[in-house]
């Protein structure tokens, strides 16, 4: 993403929720994208999704402007004291 730095990734929503709601608070812009890489993404094949872990089908990635980067990297990290709605 041209002018953004990635902050964080995780194959978790629900950390990636608490990631942009602390993200929120600190009145922080940020853009999330997201990889598909389950079994859908590659066609059933011989074997379909025969061992595939569904926890870890979707990558997500969040990203800030590169002059916001240090301070939500100081917000995520704990650093940075935030009262969360």
């Amino acid at each position: 993403m041209f002018g953004k730095r990635e902050l964080f990734l995780t194959y978790d929503a629900i950390e990636l929720q608490k990631i942009t709601r602390m993200l929120d608070c600190a009145n922080i812009r940020y853009a999330i994208r997201s990889d598909d890489f389950g079994r859908s993404n590659r066609g059933a094949g011989l074997l379909g999704s025969l061992g595939e872990n569904r926890n870890y089908k979707i990558m997500y990635y969040v990203y800030v402007r590169k002059k916001d980067y240090d301070y939500a990297k100081s917000v995520i990290d704990g650093r940075i004291l935030l009262t969360i709605r």
